[in-house]
């Protein structure tokens, strides 16, 4: 993506044209191979006057693969067995056996929980089996991501029955945090940077923060279940009225340890700010009309995850590249927004191009990954 290159698009219609996008998006485009990739980094390399060091014994490569795949070193006995074979397609064999092994799911799950919750501290009186369930099964099934992405986006109810009201819980259904989070993880952009002012160094507007984080604002969640004084699960709901608001420095005040009272205070205080002051859902600067009968979260995730805006599948490719190699072809991985890839560009946009092309099948970056030369390399 040249530098500069404005991905702010038409919204009006997007959303006619979401379910044409996703199928033109995935036909007529060519599978893109291992050795598809191995060319491109050579061709780079070779500009450069860089050769490839030697290949990676088959040691070096099990324990990088398993480590990589599943979190985990291999076994003695599958050491042993690896070693020892003499398939010329044991390579191949063990991704697809890794990727078939619930230790994907459940490192994928450690990744991606560890990177919604950011250091917050997740009540401790709440199960997180639900949680943990939803991530561990939706990777090991190969969900399409997107279709993850807006789960998670859009999730509510019981949070013991719907473990994709991770993000919502984690971050206590507070519109801006949920705004810095989403923005970050899924389209590789620093929100927050201009939560508070207007971006010094780019064109981004505060009322963009706030734009974003309206679809958000009409979010509550409460207390749902107790059992022997234990939270056992809270209620993810979303009202049909409520505005988003720009608060005074930015910041929503925090509820959480105030008294009964002052909740209510602090509450008519923002309800106050939200009929002087509202501020309309927009996405990427663009101003979106929700419908009245529109879930506004839900507007979002087709948004966020739809085919017109590219940085989504950018953003997911990067990622899995960083995975693999330890650093992204565009870094840091959370901030890509107006930024290319240098002579890596030709590889990303094929990436991004073959994550949508086969479904959003994360499992099929990492096989192509994998089974590269590159990747195999010492």
């Amino acid at each position: 993506m040249p530098k500069n290159r404005s991905i702010r698009f038409a919204l009006p219609i997007l959303l006619s044209l979401y379910a044409i996008s996703i199928s033109q998006a995935r036909a007529g485009e060519q599978d893109l191979s291992s050795s598809d990739i191995d060319r491109m980094v050579q061709s780079i390399w070779k500009s450069k006057g860089i050769g490839p060091v030697g290949p990676a014994s088959d040691s070096e490569y099990l324990r990088r693969v398993y480590f990589d795949l599943t979190g985990l070193p291999p076994s003695l006995d599958e050491t042993e067995s690896f070693l020892q074979s003499t398939d010329p397609d044991k390579r191949s064999k063990l991704v697809s056996e890794l990727l078939s092994d619930p230790a994907y799911g459940a490192h994928r799950a450690d990744v991606l929980m560890g990177e919604i919750i950011e250091g917050r501290i997740l009540n401790r009186r709440l199960p997180e089996e639900s949680f943990r369930k939803y991530f561990e099964s939706s990777f090991n099934q190969d969900k399409p991501y997107d279709q993850m992405v807006r789960e998670l986006i859009s999730a509510s109810g019981d949070s013991a029955e719907n473990g994709a009201t991770y993000l919502v819980v984690t971050h206590q259904a507070n519109p801006e945090d949920m705004t810095g989070t989403v923005a970050r993880l899924f389209n590789g952009t620093q929100y927050r940077c201009f939560q508070c002012h207007d971006d010094k160094f780019g064109d981004w507007k505060q009322t963009d923060f706030w734009g974003t984080a309206a679809f958000f604002a009409r979010t509550d969640i409460r207390p749902n279940e107790r059992m022997e004084n234990r939270l056992v699960s809270v209620l993810i709901q979303d009202r049909k009225n409520g505005e988003g608001v720009i608060p005074e420095g930015g910041v929503t005040p925090a509820l959480n340890g105030l008294s009964k009272e002052e909740r209510k205070k602090t509450r008519r205080q923002m309800l106050m700010e939200e009929r002087k002051n509202p501020v309309a859902p927009s996405f990427l600067g663009e101003p979106v009309r929700v419908g009245k009968n529109e879930n506004r979260r839900e507007v979002l995730a087709k948004l966020m995850t739809s085919p017109e805006n590219e940085l989504f599948a950018r953003s997911a490719a990067n990622r899995v590249w960083a995975d693999m190699f330890g650093k992204g072809l565009i870094e840091p991985v959370d901030d890509i927004y107006d930024k290319d890839a240098g002579e890596w560009e030709p590889l990303l946009d094929s990436l991004a191009k073959e994550l949508v092309r086969s479904g959003h099948s994360l499992k099929t970056l990492y096989r192509l990954i994998a089974n590269t030369q590159t990747y195999q390399l010492t």
